[in-house]
């Protein structure tokens, strides 16, 4: 039980704090169809896409991504918006701090300091998992990651680039990284300096080389695949070369974080048709058995561990002892009822038709 609270307790902490700097403040905030348009004091703009798939209390991730020279925030959202939904992640897009023509271009007198003023403001205000950012740049943008990444690797959990003119260098040892290059794109002509950083910054640089991409971003579902690869640290960087477009489907997402479980439970049964497999205690065994674990568990004289591996049931296992409401129908009816009426942080019983069940509801984040 210990163990559990503080889990839930760092969850909250964690997902309120940013880096460990000052937090810039917003000069004006406004809303332009699905983005939110934020100015800083410092006059640095961003917008954000919060995908419409995030649930009631998940923690999502967060993508700072960076446009090309003469790009805007709008193309980057677009682009990764369909990436959004499928993990939970808010994309915010910067825009460069000098005009150029209808789009915008980078001084990096000015922009370094202000994209990192952007990602602290995001992170204290939407509250991303600061475990899950990552910085994603395209062309110019994507020379603009490789400057700012290595000098704020703490901010990142990794970096994508993108058609960029830049690869990574020794500095960026040790962040996860993956670079694109179209085999059409006049920065391809750096693909053999990417292959060698995939060796010398091993095992944690990609390198992903696009047949028939000209100077483009690459199909959203290698994007995807891209972000899986930072977020599965058993993966070693390779080389690949993909094809135009992808065969499979968009990948389920590694990393993606969900909401604390709103209760817990262990299940007691005995004997009858639809008790699990194996149950051969009789309904007076089970309420003792169930009895005697509720009372360990108020008294804390065992854990939340301990007690799920004395569930009857393997989903139950499975899943460390969580349960949503939804789950509950399975059991009845009447277990969901109970769980409705409970106080936080607190043990109740309940009678099912095969079995006890003894629930604890969480504190709700």
């Amino acid at each position: 039980m210990r163990r559990l609270l503080t889990l839930l307790a760092t969850v909250v902490f964690a997902a309120s704090l940013p880096a460990f700097a000052e937090v810039p403040k917003a000069k004006s905030t406004a809303k332009e169809g699905e983005y939110d348009v934020v100015t800083l004091e410092s006059g640095a703009l961003f917008k954000v896409y919060t995908p419409k798939s995030l649930k009631k209390g998940e923690t999502p991730g967060m993508v700072l991504t960076l446009h090309g020279h003469g790009g805007n925030p709008e193309s980057m959202l677009g682009y990764g918006q369909d990436a959004a939904e499928n993990r939970g992640d808010i994309w915010v897009a910067y825009r460069g701090g000098e005009a150029v023509g209808p789009g915008f271009g980078y001084n990096s007198g000015h922009d370094e300091k202000d994209i990192i003023d952007v990602a602290h403001y995001a992170i204290a205000t939407y509250k991303p998992d600061p475990k899950r950012v990552v910085l994603h740049g395209f062309s110019a943008g994507g020379a603009m990651s490789c400057m700012l990444a290595p000098k704020n690797r703490d901010l990142f959990a990794g970096v994508i680039t993108c058609a960029a003119p830049q690869i990574p260098a020794a500095d960026a040892k040790g962040l996860r990284w993956v670079i694109f290059l179209g085999t059409d794109d006049p920065n391809y002509k750096l693909a053999a300096e990417a292959r060698k950083a995939v060796e010398k910054l091993a095992p944690t640089t990609a390198f992903r080389e696009v047949t028939g991409l000209g100077h483009a971003l690459p199909d959203i579902i290698y994007f995807n695949d891209a972000m899986n690869f930072i977020y599965d640290p058993a993966v070693k960087g390779d080389v690949q070369t993909l094809s135009l477009k992808p065969a499979n489907a968009m990948a389920a997402p590694k990393g993606r974080g969900s909401a604390p479980p709103g209760y817990f439970h262990i299940y007691i049964a005995y004997k009858t048709a639809k008790a699990p497999a194996g149950v051969t205690r009789n309904k007076l065994q089970a309420k003792s058995a169930a009895d005697a674990l509720l009372a360990k568990l108020k008294k804390k004289e065992t854990t939340l561990e301990e007690a799920v591996a004395q569930s009857d049931d393997a989903d139950t296992k499975a899943k460390q002892g969580a349960i949503g409401m939804e789950e509950m129908v399975k059991y009845g009816g009447k277990m969901a009822e109970k769980a409705k009426g409970m106080k936080s942080e607190t043990w109740e019983i309940c009678e099912t038709e095969s079995g006890y069940q003894l629930i604890w509801r969480a504190k709700a984040p």
